[in-house]
């Protein structure tokens, strides 16, 4: 059976002990293998995750939806959780997670406001990564299987004209500002006996240009779409 339990987002449930904050966290569990989808800006999704007992230290992926810090800002807190602040000592410290994120992840991030720009990028390097010896890749296709099921896609077709990414987000490249057309975000389809259960982190390509993709790549209908919708 296939469980998705969203461990962080902005709003308060009914279980009043969960912390909510500005950010997003989904843990799939399938029975054999388990992915974490974003891990919100703070490390408040572990203590989600403990009070609703969900062991986060057999992790077989983390999944990052693009480098916005709301979404990767908790990863390093996981990172120092499991372990891997003693990485350069013990390598497999971390277990056995691996990390995959869209590509153009790692290029700094902003949005314009008021005349000026404020960073909203991620709080870890390749450089952090590989200290600490955490194994990571870039998708380099518009689709991947990473355990049985369970699927990143990326590299969105753009068809869909009145799905406008808001101009105030912006790229720092070689010291200079330019649009982030948002080439680095990525979804998870999880496919069910249902259909395909889509994670969304927040959509700036266009829901339905991601979901066209996600139509076009499967051959079942779209069962839920959950998750961010910018």
């Amino acid at each position: 059976m296939i469980r998705i339990t969203t461990l962080i987002e902005n709003s308060p449930g009914e279980h009043l002990a969960l912390k909510h904050e500005h950010g997003l966290s989904f843990c799939i569990e399938t029975g054999t293998h388990t992915v974490l989808f974003d891990t919100g800006q703070s490390g408040q999704f572990l203590e989600n995750a403990r009070q609703l007992k969900i062991d986060l230290t057999n992790l077989d992926y983390v999944v990052l939806s693009h480098g916005h810090y709301d979404h990767s800002g908790g990863f390093t807190h996981l990172a120092e959780a499991l372990g891997t602040s003693e990485a350069p000592e013990a390598p497999e410290a971390h277990g056995t997670f691996k990390l995959i994120v869209g590509p153009g992840f790692f290029h700094d991030k902003y949005a314009q406001v008021n005349g000026g720009y404020e960073f909203l990028g991620n709080n870890f390097t390749r450089k952090y990564l590989e200290e600490h010896a955490i194994p990571y890749s870039e998708l380099d296709e518009p689709a991947q299987e990473i355990v049985p099921g369970v699927h990143v896609l990326g590299y969105f077709p753009r068809i869909h004209p009145d799905e406008i990414i808001n101009p105030r987000f912006k790229l720092l490249k070689n010291g200079q500002f330019e649009p982030d057309h948002f080439n680095d975000e990525v979804l998870v389809a999880v496919d069910t006996p249902k259909g395909i259960v889509v994670l969304l982190g927040c959509s700036h390509p266009g829901m339905r240009n991601m979901l066209d993709a996600v139509k076009s790549h499967f051959d079942k209908p779209i069962y839920a779409v959950v998750g961010g919708t910018h």
